[in-house]
């Protein structure tokens, strides 16, 4: 039922899009306009048609090679896909950042610069530079080994310097638990997309790999990508498919 309403909300938006398609331009609606106001999507159909009319004159004066335009929003250069309602506060010394911010519906807190500087406060470059490991530690003392290749993504959870008391299998569960935790985090941190393997460690309770299906999903949840834990395979391997939305943050251009 939910499917058919899903469907048929599609069918209406692309009839109600389709009164401002031309002979030179269509626009593509994006799956974050299944909960927008018509008026709000009519407004900013009608903004991109101005602003590719005025792009076209402006291409009558210019020489080439010289770049016209570029789609550097502010949701498009800082939150990409995540809407103000799924966004707490963004946090800045920038006055430019934050009036874009707060236009786009963000809320915003000033960071002010006698206080201390975003870098201190946040240790950005410390947290960039630990995206880009391999080894990601675990506070349980294990570690995650995160690998990109063409296909997919593979990740390994170890147990590392993770020494259990007592129950050796409570143990193990506790680590996966918390490797599902860490790996849907990195997901969003690196930005991975397509088919991503989790080799857990192995738990002789088949319930219990259920149950760690359902907890990363949950992990997942928090995502404002559509991340799906799929399932578990034969060899014990799960299975996470995340639509992809612009590169991997590695491929980034201030890399």
């Amino acid at each position: 039922m939910r499917e058919n309403s899903g469907q048929r909300k599609k069918e209406d938006l692309k009839r109600f899009v389709s009164a401002f398609v031309t002979g030179e331009y269509g626009f593509i609606v994006r799956t974050e306009a299944e909960n927008a106001d018509q008026d709000k999507i009519g407004r900013e159909a009608a903004s991109l048609a101005e602003r590719y009319v005025q792009i076209r004159e402006k291409q009558q004066y210019m020489k080439p090679c010289r770049l016209l335009a570029t789609n550097q929003s502010f949701s498009s250069r800082y939150v990409f896909g995540l809407s103000p309602s799924r966004a707490e506060r963004i946090i800045s010394d920038d006055e430019v950042i934050l009036r874009e911010a707060e236009e786009n519906g963000y809320q915003v807190r000033r960071m002010d610069r006698q206080d201390q500087s975003i870098e201190r406060g946040y240790r950005l470059s410390h947290a960039l530079e630990a995206v880009f490991h391999t080894r990601v530690w675990l506070r349980s003392g294990g570690f995650l080994i995160i690998e990109r290749t063409e296909a997919m993504t593979v990740v390994d959870v170890n147990t590392g310097k993770s020494i259990g008391r007592g129950q050796k299998e409570g143990h193990i569960i506790k680590i996966n638990r918390e490797a599902a935790r860490e790996t849907a985090r990195q997901i969003r941190l690196r930005n991975l997309s397509g088919i991503i393997l989790v080799d857990f460690i192995d738990m002789k309770e088949k319930e219990e790999e259920g149950r760690l299906l359902s907890y990363m999903q949950t992990m997942l949840n928090r995502d404002s990508k559509k991340a799906v834990a799929v399932d578990m395979t034969k060899l014990g391997l799960m299975e996470i498919t995340r639509k992809k939305i612009r590169r991997p943050l590695e491929k980034e251009d201030f890399l």
